[in-house]
């Protein structure tokens, strides 16, 4: 998650949306639509705050590579980085 925070520039919200259907690895690149605001409510998704945040980036072999090997921990969860234990949407932590 680290490695595409700090190459492609998304938030931590952003990632923690990211749903497996975001990511095209024929074309190489994850679409954002949605974010996970931090907060002490609920989970929920919400639409990014920005409309320019609603994007498709193209990433690197690596980057597909890992995250296709990484779905082998978690088949049954359509999140891209979904929480270890249960497969559900992780949620941000507060700023700190």
């Amino acid at each position: 998650m680290l490695c595409l925070e700090l190459s492609a520039g998304f938030q931590r919200g952003e990632l923690m949306a990211f749903l497996w259907t975001d990511l095209n690895t024929k074309e190489k690149c994850l679409t954002n639509s949605k974010s996970v605001p931090r907060g002490k409510e609920r989970l929920r998704v919400t639409e990014p705050k920005i409309k320019n945040s609603v994007r498709t980036v193209y990433v690197d072999d690596d980057a597909i590579r890992l995250l296709v090997e990484n779905r082998k921990n978690h088949l049954f969860s359509p999140c891209l980085f979904p929480v270890p234990v249960t497969g559900g949407m992780l949620q941000p932590g507060p700023r700190g």
